[in-house]
């Protein structure tokens, strides 16, 4: 059996704090706006709602220009113990998906919406925008992300996989020493279409969004019942993780 570790993370936050008003006083806050690494954590805060309705909702969005009804997921404010008061915060982390996020605060359904249209209870109301965040980026979209291992078809190998925004060229370092990475694959990458995809949402403008750039680097000669540590490495910004 062959045993690996990844490398130890040090993440570093940019704190900050920025407003949008609404229309009729109700803000919506978010900190920091600028995150290191995905998975990074952001504060939402909010208040002035003179009377909240325990429908109303965040809504999440990326890339932050998409429409109200486009976004990719939601809380409600009635989730913090203190939403009666018309205010409230909320924490959650991002995952760096190549384009900024923007929330967006919406009055919900002052009635109950009847049980047996699934589909409006599917969807959140977008009728009554109240404020806006300001949008939150990361330092570097070409940071990669959901990197993961994955069975070779050869004995002694494993692979590495990981998506960047970019068709940068990449590597994995390992070795049997946390501090003397001495081995090096270089990975191969590639990407697909909107044509290639099947059907619509997937295939449509509403739906679709770039994936980016899977990579694929092989670790070889790998020794059985050992410990193995790596890093992924990329030429535009020397940077690894």
């Amino acid at each position: 059996m062959i045993y690996l570790k990844s490398l130890v993370l040090v993440l570093v936050f940019f704190s900050s704090l920025c407003t949008r008003h609404g229309t009729s006083g109700q803000t919506l806050e978010v900190s920091p706006i600028l995150l290191k690494h995905s998975n990074s954590n952001v504060t939402l805060k909010w208040k002035g709602l003179s009377k909240p309705l325990q429908s109303d909702w965040i809504g999440v969005y990326n890339p932050a220009d998409s429409g109200d009804g486009l976004y990719i997921g939601y809380f409600l404010l009635s989730e913090d113990t203190e939403w009666v008061q018309g205010s409230g915060q909320w924490t959650l982390p991002l995952v760096n998906m190549r384009e900024p996020y923007e929330f967006r605060l919406f009055q919900g359904h002052h009635t109950p919406i009847d049980s047996g249209k699934i589909n409006e209870l599917c969807k959140q109301d977008t009728s009554h925008r109240l404020s806006i965040s300001e949008r939150v980026s990361f330092e570097n979209f070409n940071e990669p992300t959901q990197v993961h291992l994955s069975l070779s078809s050869k004995n002694q190998e494993m692979n590495v996989m990981f998506v960047t925004r970019d068709p940068i060229k990449s590597y994995v370092r390992y070795g049997r020493n946390n501090e003397k990475l001495d081995l090096l694959g270089e990975a191969l990458s590639l990407t697909y279409q909107r044509s290639d995809m099947c059907d619509d949402p997937a295939n449509s403008s509403r739906g679709w969004r770039e994936p980016g750039y899977i990579h694929t680097a092989a670790m070889k000669d790998l020794d059985s019942g050992q410990i193995y540590y790596y890093q992924v490495e990329f030429d535009v910004t020397k940077n690894a993780i």
